[in-house]
This record gives C-alpha cells, sequence and structure tokens, in this order.
C-alpha cells in the first residue's frame, strides 16, 4: 500500500488501548481481564506498528466495537441487545390509547401477560425485557415477567456488563434494563418505560440489586465480560414507574 502513514493510523485508530508490544518484540492483544475497572477515557499509548512489517499492508488486527453515532452503544454479537437498540424511542402513547408496539410485546408471549398486560400505563420495563428474550427464543424461567424484580432469579448471576440485565430497586418497586456502561455513580441503562419510553438513561448505583444473564449464553457472557467506563450526557433516572 502506498500511503503506510494512512494505515498506521488507522490501526491505531481501531485498536487503541487493545494492543501492547511484548519484550521479545511480538504483539499482544490484552485480555478481558485488563480492562476491568479501567476507563476508556484513559488509553494506553497507541500502537506503533514496527519497520519490519511496515511493507505492502499493515497487519490485520481485530478492533474492538466502535459506537454507532446514532445510539452511541458499541454494536456486538448479543442478540438481545442488538433487538433492543432497534426498538430506541419506542414510547407510550398518552391517554387511553396505547402503543401498538408495547402491546403486541404482551400478545407475542401470550399466556397471562397477555390477559392481564391491556395498556401501556402498565408499567412496562419487565414486558421490555421479555419481548428481548422472547424474541431471540432465550427461554424466559421467571414467573412473572412483568415484576421488575422477578428478574433477579433469571438465568444466573454476574457482575455488571455490557448486555447484562439489571435489576434495581426504586420505591414501591423495582425497574430492569440492560448494562450499556457506567461511571462513578451511574450504569448507563438501555431499558423500556424510562421516561415513558426506551432509551440510555442513568441510574445510581446505590440503587442496584443485581446483574444476570442467560442460561445457555455463557460463551458469549466470557466474550463480553468485563466492565465499560466512560462518560455520559444522558438524563438520571430516579424513579422509572
Amino acid at each position: 500500500m502506498s500511503d503506510k502513514k494512512t494505515v498506521i493510523k488507522k490501526v491505531n485508530e481501531l485498536t487503541e488501548g487493545v494492543w501492547q508490544q511484548a519484550e521479545d518484540g511480538s504483539w499482544i492483544r490484552l485480555g478481558d481481564d485488563y480492562f476491568v475497572g479501567q476507563s476508556t477515557a484513559t488509553p494506553i499509548p497507541p500502537v506503533v506498528v514496527p519497520e519490519e512489517v511496515q511493507h505492502e499492508e499493515a497487519p490485520e488486527q481485530p478492533p474492538l466495537p466502535l459506537e454507532t453515532p446514532d445510539t452511541g452503544i458499541a454494536p456486538s454479537s448479543i442478540p438481545w441487545v442488538e433487538t433492543a437498540v432497534k426498538l430506541l424511542g419506542t414510547k407510550e402513547v398518552p391517554g387511553s390509547r396505547s402503543n401498538k408496539v408495547i402491546m403486541s410485546w404482551a400478545d407475542d408471549i401470550g399466556g397471562w401477560v397477555d390477559g392481564y398486560y391491556k395498556n401501556d400505563g402498565i408499567p412496562w420495563c419487565g414486558l421490555f425485557v421479555g419481548h428481548l428474550m422472547a424474541a431471540n427464543k432465550i427461554k424466559i424461567t421467571i414467573k412473572n415477567l412483568l415484576s421488575a424484580r422477578a428478574w433477579g432469579k433469571f438465568g444466573f448471576e454476574v457482575e455488571p456488563c455490557y448486555g447484562a440485565i439489571m435489576v434495581f430497586s426504586r420505591s414501591g418497586g423495582g425497574h430492569v434494563g440492560l448494562y450499556v456502561s457506567e461511571d462513578s455513580k451511574y450504569y448507563h441503562i438501555l431499558g423500556g418505560n424510562q421516561s415513558d419510553s426506551v432509551n440510555v438513561t442513568k441510574i445510581a448505583k446505590s440503587r442496584f440489586l443485581s446483574a444476570r444473564w442467560p442460561t445457555g449464553y455463557e460463551n458469549l457472557h466470557q466474550m463480553y465480560k468485563g466492565r465499560i467506563v466512560k462518560s455520559f450526557d444522558g438524563e438520571v433516572s430516579y424513579n422509572e414507574a
């Protein structure tokens, strides 16, 4: 490739804070454990491609997922996260009417949920997470998926990480959503019934109860475990009722 500097610059942009040169001169990828508790706002020095490999093309190196400009949420292979991202902006309909999209989630799940859930004025954060599971054919093993706190017994317990189902306390009930990232005081949660819509909001860490992951997706958890520490200018949610 004629413009070697351009290639090297691009590699640095995609892999900043991910690759490091070992004492023997080889290049190694830092494992997920390195990032636990690390802030992405403080990257390690960028990669410099050794002179001996600066020929024809720079070595191919796997990039970390990059944030998408429209949502600020990193793309991934976590199916329930991808389903959630497609629903960003879904809102309740004010008054006696209901959003047909939200109501369709109860219809698709069926059973007592469909019979009980008759309008979107009923808290629907648990219904949202239930839809994410059902849409991806993940078995819902809890009896009352409309209860946010009931999700604290779903799947298996994990540390907060990208895509984890996060359960929180609130006055008069609970709240449930998906972990996107965090800062020193707040978790950044992608969820439903947050200001009556699907969005990403900040929830105080003092309200955190548990983080869960679907059984059968242990390998996927190994790929994404580890905290993502970053700044986020979103609003703080105090009560999602």
